[in-house]
């Protein structure tokens, strides 16, 4: 009796504390770009590998580099978080960027050296 008044209370002490999120990225030489993605879903990050992996892109455990940024934009739901770092050489419109990230996220400039 004892033993499950025991398992109960640890069993009421973990509920609705969740997971700790893990962090991958996704390095593209071809579009000079790197997501870096955060769940605490195992199927979000692993879709996401699979999709690096199609586009021959480097998948990783580690965060994007920060040498070269011009500026990220971080798009953020409630079961995970992409960062899409943007740097130099890349193809892209950076003010149009800008604008089109507002729409569903937010974007971020780099830190100051």
């Amino acid at each position: 009796m004892r033993i499950l008044l025991l398992l109960a209370l640890v069993t009421a002490c973990n509920k609705g504390k969740s997971e700790p999120a893990t962090k991958a990225s996704c390095q593209s030489n071809a579009s000079q770009s790197c997501e870096e993605y955060e769940s605490t879903g195992k199927a979000y990050l692993d879709s996401r590998s699979k999709d690096c992996k199609q586009i021959a892109g480097v998948w990783s455990t580690a965060a994007c580099p920060t040498a070269g940024l011009l500026g990220s934009c971080r798009e953020t739901t409630p079961n995970w978080t992409r960062t899409r770092h943007y740097y130099a050489g890349a193809s892209i419109e950076l003010e149009k960027t800008k604008v089109e990230c507002g729409a569903f996220g937010k974007w971020i400039e780099p830190a100051k050296p």
